[in-house]
């Protein structure tokens, strides 16, 4: 995806959670929309003009809108989906993206999913999902090592014997 900064989600979809068996094998041809993936467990390999792309749970798949790739279920397991148009968005080809955190994007995909079945605002709606995407494209602008160490402070923040040696071997 070319610069996330521009991009302007116009509609959101039904988030829905697929279940791929292993050995399934799907075509797509001119996908509707474009969509972003999850993986809880199992893995998917999609393939898209000669190139393979792995879904697993370190990653996020971006899929663009209007093309053809095929996906096989290498093992079997729980994909959560939502698709969504956006203005600005030139994406040509699949991409993956790496998670620092994937619990916490899962995390808020049900959120998303619950705001979206629950009858919630379309603003709420629009800002859950805009705080995924930001965790997603702009969580690696920080090195790895800077979100472990925040995210380790954050958890033992209250720990008394928390030292700078210490988080800094945790890193």
């Amino acid at each position: 995806m070319k610069r996330s900064d521009t991009v302007i989600v116009t509609e959101i979809f039904e988030p829905v959670t697929l279940y791929s068996e292993k050995g399934r094998h799907f075509e797509m041809v001119d996908r509707k929309h474009y969509g972003i993936s999850f993986c809880e467990s199992g893995k998917i390999i999609y393939t898209q003009n000669g190139k393979t792309i792995v879904s697993d749970k370190s990653v996020a798949v971006i899929l663009p809108k209007g093309d053809k790739y095929s996906l096989y279920g290498e093992e079997r397991g729980y994909f959560p989906l939502i698709d969504f148009e956006a203005d600005g968005l030139h994406l040509d080809e699949i991409e993956i993206k790496e998670l620092f955190d994937a619990e916490e994007c899962i995390s808020e995909y049900r959120r998303i999913k619950d705001m979206f079945f629950s009858g919630a605002d379309r603003f709420s709606v629009f800002s859950a999902f805009y705080s995924l995407l930001s965790k997603v494209f702009c969580e690696k602008r920080k090195s790895g090592r800077l979100l472990q160490m925040e995210k380790y402070i954050s958890e033992n923040l209250s720990d008394t014997k928390l030292s700078n040696t210490e988080i800094a071997r945790q890193a």
